[in-house]
């Protein structure tokens, strides 16, 4: 078959679901959805989403997510008082499950967060990173907690998650501190301690370098919007040198 341009084709369709082909043989049903997100983020997303995830219908499995599939259906089918909202609840379910599926088969071939979390080295060692964000991890404590030997813990972790463990570390402070910066209710140094930065000097540094821009800018919205620069956040201005 031809490919078609799915934007295209849904924007055009005036029905819930979009049928491809010629009618001939088993006909392919498209079912789509879409999750609008905060910008501040999306490279953070985009490198934790694999670009396809295939289950088959037939997994003894997955009984739990044919249900949840089986009730959006109805609902679509037959639209009740808040409809909409039932259907938006049971669709962030069924993405839940299928992430779920995911990370219980991930590829060894796939690099990032849930292949990570689906590696038994790699594992403890981002559970505790997360749960105590603001502690100072070395790579012998997280290797300790993996219970393998410390050159081991950081090759394994590299090849796993795709990136060291302390610079996936400081990723993870950033992603965390761009969201309260957005959020507009705590200060700079406020965020700086807890997200584990011993001064408000040491964070603003290391989020410039990171990010392009000082938390203060990004806060302000003071941020250019470079297709090219996976942290650039679309529609906002600035007075910020990008280099």
């Amino acid at each position: 078959m031809e490919p078609v341009d799915s934007e295209t084709a849904v924007s055009s369709s005036k029905q819930r679901r979009l049928h491809l082909g010629s009618g001939e043989g088993r006909p392919v049903s498209l079912h789509a959805g879409k999750f609008i997100v905060e910008t501040a983020n999306e490279n953070l997303l985009a490198g934790l989403l694999p670009q396809l995830i295939h289950i088959v219908a037939s997994d003894p499995t997955q009984g739990r997510l044919r249900s949840l599939l089986n009730m959006n259906e109805s609902e679509a089918r037959k639209p009740r008082p808040a409809g909409d909202f039932v259907i938006g609840r049971l669709v962030e379910l069924i993405f839940v499950e299928i992430m779920r599926s995911h990370h219980s088969s991930a590829s060894t071939e796939n690099k990032g967060l849930l292949a990570g979390l689906a590696d038994k080295v790699t594992e403890p060692a981002l559970a505790a990173m997360h749960r105590d964000v603001v502690r100072s991890w070395t790579v012998a404590e997280l290797a300790k907690l993996s219970g393998v030997s410390r050159s081991t813990f950081a090759t394994r972790f590299r090849k796993v998650v795709g990136t060291g463990p302390i610079e996936y570390l400081l990723s993870w402070r950033i992603a965390l501190a761009k969201q309260e910066l957005l959020a507009g209710m705590k200060s700079v140094s406020e965020i700086a301690f807890e997200i584990g930065f011993q001064s408000s000097s040491a964070f603003s540094s290391a989020f410039t370098r990171e990010v392009g821009a000082p938390p203060s800018h990004f806060a302000r919205g003071q941020i250019f919007a470079d297709e090219d620069d996976p942290h650039s956040l679309p529609g906002r201005r600035t007075s910020v040198n990008r280099n």
